[in-house]
């Protein structure tokens, strides 16, 4: 499950289905005409259910290595097989200990464009969707328009709009970066690389003056790079102990960055320089809690910026944190410094997926792994942090969580019920280090009968000189019941 907020849209993602809605589909429910009418195909709906295979009657070929030149130079055994990386079926890593899940669907990654105009979502089948769902003035279109479908070298991992929303950013597993057109306009490239990692990217987003471009990976790092010319790098940020799980740029009025990690810290950074002008640890401010998990990373960053408050929440924590943040400028107007003051503690009944602000009406909005309580939604934000610790959470009912309860209970229909719904938020990132063929890569290679893909992955770093030792999660901390796992 994905949620992804901008505008007056918000938009989540249920294994092969989107919801979208928008912010009157969060009045309690009592305040619409009726809990039937709200997902439908009309104007005037306020929720709408996006299927993915009512979009998917035409199959897309696979990519060749002219359509994707970075992902065929930087795949394992390029230079002798150039497109056996690209042909694997989809999900053959799962095979050996999931064949149930076998030819499952869901979608990956999911963003919505800056007006609420258009949603892109990228599924595990390696295939791009851009849909037009609005009309930019937060009303939903009857039928939601494809604009744009597209398939891609690798799963993508992260997704976001340029803000004249024509171009979509595509992260993918593989460590690449692509720019797609929405709106096809002459002399537009279709399938253009931008730039290339040599390990997972986590999150990708442009700076405010669209003139960067800022990638996370499973390395550690956040790099800087000019846009659309991305060889051309500004900067390193570097600073975390582990991988970074997501990116957020707070304001248009200073080039500060914050990072949240699988260490458990926001790190602000002037990216720019690549300097790191401030950190705070969610891990110190939380209570110790028990964890079915290696992993404890930052998996939610947002900011709400009339209270200048940056709101957070680890994988393994019932609860969000808030921090008000203070910029400190040098005398030449460059960020010097970034202090993190705890704000509020807000209780929640289960586990962070993810959240967003829907800035037009002043309200959180919380998606949580619980099948029964999806999602919280926390109206009239600026007031509630006013009151430390207290309870802001409201449960009314309203129309999007109707909807998604609704399509949940659906789900749960099937044989397999909501098993793989609720993943693990790190699970594409990393994969236990057995002999079992569970990393996607490993089973791509399987499938076409070569050798493992780390192990052409280190030939092929050696001949380059790209050589980096991975650190295991042993070398940092114990995971849970002593299984070791390394970046995929």
């Amino acid at each position: 499950m994905h949620l992804s907020v901008s505008g007056a849209v918000v938009v989540v993602a249920l294994a092969d289905k989107l919801i979208v809605g928008t912010n009157d589909s969060l009045r309690a429910t009592s305040e619409v005409n009726s809990p039937a009418s709200v997902a439908s195909t009309s104007p005037q709906a306020s929720v709408i259910v996006v299927k993915r295979d009512d979009y998917a009657a035409e199959d897309l070929a696979e990519p060749s290595a002219e359509e994707f030149p970075l992902a065929t130079e930087n795949a394992p055994g390029a230079a002798s097989k150039p497109k056996s990386k690209l042909a694997a079926p989809h999900n053959v890593g799962l095979a050996a200990n999931r064949p149930d899940i076998l030819n499952a669907k869901w979608f990956s990654a999911v963003a919505v464009s800056p007006s609420g105009t258009f949603v892109a979502a990228a599924d595990n089948l390696k295939t791009l969707f851009v849909f037009k769902v609005s009309d930019g003035n937060g009303t939903l279109s009857g039928k939601p328009e494809l604009v744009l479908k597209q398939k891609l070298a690798k799963r993508s991992m992260a997704l976001t709009f340029s803000a004249d929303e024509k171009t979509i950013i595509v992260a993918d597993k593989l460590g690449d970066a692509y720019r797609f057109a929405v709106v096809d306009e002459p002399g537009t490239e279709p399938n253009l690389p931008i730039l290339g990692h040599i390990s997972v990217l986590t999150d990708v987003l442009l700076s405010p003056d669209q003139k960067f471009i800022l990638t996370a990976d499973c390395d550690e790092k956040v790099r800087v790079s000019h846009y659309p010319l991305a060889d051309d790098i500004q900067s390193f940020c570097l600073g975390h102990t582990r991988f970074v799980t997501k990116l957020l740029i707070p304001t248009h009025d200073h080039s500060v960055v914050l990072s949240g990690s699988g260490d458990g810290t926001i790190r602000a950074f002037n990216y720019l320089s690549g300097d790191e002008i401030g950190s705070v640890s969610l891990t110190n401010s939380t209570k110790p809690a028990e964890s079915h998990s290696a992993m404890n990373g930052v998996v939610a960053l947002a900011y709400h910026a009339p209270s200048q408050t940056v709101v957070a929440s680890l994988s393994e924590l019932n609860e969000i944190l808030g921090y008000k943040i203070q910029f400190t400028t040098s005398p030449d107007g460059q960020p010097a410094d970034v202090k993190f003051y705890p704000a509020f503690s807000l209780p929640l009944p289960s586990a962070v997926l993810s959240f967003g602000f829907l800035s037009i009406c002043d309200t959180l909005i919380v998606l949580q792994r619980d099948s029964s309580h999806p999602l919280t939604i926390i109206s009239g934000f600026s007031a509630a942090i006013k009151q430390p610790n207290a309870e802001l959470a409201k449960a009314e009912r309203n129309s999007l969580t109707d909807v998604l309860l609704s399509e949940l209970g659906e789900l749960q229909k099937r044989p397999e019920g909501l098993d793989g719904l609720f993943r693990e938020p790190f699970a594409d990132l990393f994969s236990p280090t057995s002999r079992q063929p569970v990393a996607e890569d490993e089973a791509d290679d399987a499938a076409d009968g070569s050798e493992n893909g780390r192990s052409k992955k280190a030939k092929s770093d050696a001949k380059s000189g790209g050589v980096k030792k991975k650190r295991t999660n042993a070398e940092i901390d114990a995971p849970a019941d002593g299984v070791q796992m390394e970046c995929s």
